[in-house]
């Protein structure tokens, strides 16, 4: 399940969303399989990451100039990130597991790059039900529900915040 890569050597976005959206169907829509997705999603967060540090490595930590490919990379992280959020708190066995969870949480809303799409008002709406739901620190549970209705990000922002995140947490 290896994400694909273009000419230019940069990650195949459409091939990523592709298979973020086949283990979303497969093991949250028609079926409630966390476990299974989580260990899917976090093959492809890994590859993820991998590319991006990789990325920023060969460009002395410059970060790539906003445009459609890294709008799309940046939506599709942070889509990994709230996925596996959810995977970790719905499976959650351990204190540091739902630790763990609400790093991806905050990740997934600082990342969500601000537009204007039908598309993206669903993913947001989507996020804020399941953090209410999932989220029994009352406090976080606000911070996060709070950021995504007011304090959206642009690419670039976005793309800064998930390199810090990268730098911070190099194994994960």
């Amino acid at each position: 399940m290896a994400i694909k890569k273009t000419k230019g050597d940069l990650l195949d976005v459409m091939s990523l969303q592709e298979q973020i959206d086949q283990v979303v169907f497969d093991y949250f829509d028609t079926s409630v399989r966390h476990e299974i997705a989580h260990e899917q999603l976090m093959k492809l967060f890994t590859e993820v990451r991998t590319y991006f540090t990789d990325y920023l490595a060969k460009n002395d930590g410059v970060l790539p100039a906003a445009s459609t490919y890294w709008h799309m990379f940046i939506s599709c992280a942070s889509q990994l990130s709230y996925f596996l959020a959810i995977t970790t708190l719905t499976t959650a066995k351990q204190p540091q597991d739902t630790a763990l969870a609400l790093e991806y949480a905050t990740l997934a809303v600082q990342t969500l790059p601000h537009l204007k799409t039908e598309d993206d008002e669903l993913m947001v709406e989507e996020m804020k039900q399941q953090f209410t739901v999932l989220i029994e620190d009352k406090d976080k549970k606000e911070q996060l529900v709070g950021a995504l209705t007011n304090e959206r990000n642009d690419v670039g922002t976005s793309m800064r915040l998930l390199a810090d995140y990268m730098a911070q947490h190099t194994v994960i």
